[in-house]
């Protein structure tokens, strides 16, 4: 919201391979407690979704009201460009803080089947972005190749 909220007083852009800012996620047996990011991939964090991506999606309306005053093909543009961000963002922190794969595909099943992520995935066919048909040796293959990179 920082950021969107700040687009329109931008007057240059420009970017570094400096390392910048750094994540610290306290272990789960840290004598403070663990860290939020740690806490978000407890339990069956599939089934009780409390991940990144949909802390992002319960802040829509919030997103849609400040929208409102941009024309409206930015407001497309704009209402969309996190939500795919946010998958791989919970993706990495489900691999540093070692989640199984099969956990990880649980929820990659949840968010790819979510109207919102659809949606998000819908506005961007324009840039040739899609989601095909995929099966589920595609997903636990993506997952994997997510994990080398990472």
């Amino acid at each position: 919201m920082y950021s969107l909220a700040n687009f329109h007083n931008l007057k240059k852009v420009v970017s570094t391979d400096e390392v910048l800012y750094n994540y610290y996620c306290a272990p789960k047996d840290s004598n403070k407690g663990p860290s939020v990011i740690n806490s978000m991939y407890t339990g069956e964090f599939w089934n009780d979704p409390h991940t990144i991506w949909y802390k992002q999606k319960d802040n829509l309306s919030i997103i849609e009201g400040y929208l409102a005053k941009y024309p409206s093909d930015w407001q497309i543009d704009m209402r969309y460009t996190r939500y795919f961000d946010y998958l791989f963002f919970d993706l990495f922190f489900m691999y540093t803080t070692k989640i199984e794969i099969n956990n990880i595909y649980k929820i990659c099943e949840k968010i790819f089947n979510d109207p919102l992520f659809v949606e998000t995935l819908n506005s961007k066919k324009k840039y040739g972005l899609t989601l095909r048909n995929y099966s589920e040796d595609d997903l636990y293959e993506f997952i994997k190749q997510l994990y080398y990179y990472f």
